[in-house]
């Protein structure tokens, strides 16, 4: 089927020579919105071949969860405006798309929340904190109480940000991401929004 249609052609062909600059333009636009326009026909036809009589509600579904991912990622970015280039931790080596996504200043450990750090691993992040005072580490889960005291030690505090690779509990990949956005938002508070304790 060739891609080139009447209503096309038709606009090209009925072009004055006298306005031709204006007619262009109009066309161009004309010619848009008709591809817009079937490419929208073309993509509902698909859908019902492809998802039945549910294509609609997937496609309606699909809309509202690309709005989501929308708002979520402009509150992140939002978060990372706020934390700026203060220098941050993570526990594992899974967080570099987040680092990179939002151009966080931060190092990585591999430290796991369940398993103690040996003396090693904190001779490692002393160096680390020498180089780079990072306040907080981001975790994948809770830490153990004791790894919480010793980098509280160090002037380090503890967070949680789970990264979603499993099936929550509760919710999903979303609610899991909207609940560490407000982890964030609570630990990164703007001065102008602190409350004294």
């Amino acid at each position: 089927m060739p891609l080139v249609f009447a209503d096309e052609v038709r606009c090209v062909a009925e072009v004055d020579s006298s306005h031709v600059g204006i007619a262009r333009r109009r066309n161009r636009v004309s010619i848009t919105r008709q591809k817009k326009e079937r490419d929208i026909r073309i993509h509902r036809r698909l859908e019902l071949r492809v998802y039945g009589p549910l294509g609609p509600e997937i496609a309606h579904r699909l809309e509202r969860l690309e709005l989501d991912l929308r708002a979520l990622d402009a509150r992140l970015a939002a978060l990372a405006q706020r934390i700026g280039d203060a220098p941050l931790l993570f526990s594992h080596p899974v967080y570099q798309y987040l680092i990179q996504r939002y151009e966080l200043n931060a190092r990585s450990v591999h430290w796991e929340p369940g398993e103690p750090p040996d003396e090693t691993m904190f001779a490692e992040l002393d160096a680390i904190l020498g180089a780079h005072p990072a306040r907080w580490m981001i975790w994948e889960g809770v830490p153990l109480p004791a790894t919480v005291r010793a980098l509280r030690a160090r002037g380090v505090d503890s967070l949680v940000f789970d990264p979603g690779a499993n099936t929550p509990a509760e919710g999903d990949f979303l609610t899991v991401m909207e609940d560490n956005a407000r982890t964030l938002e609570g630990a990164f508070v703007r001065d102008d929004e602190r409350v004294d304790e």
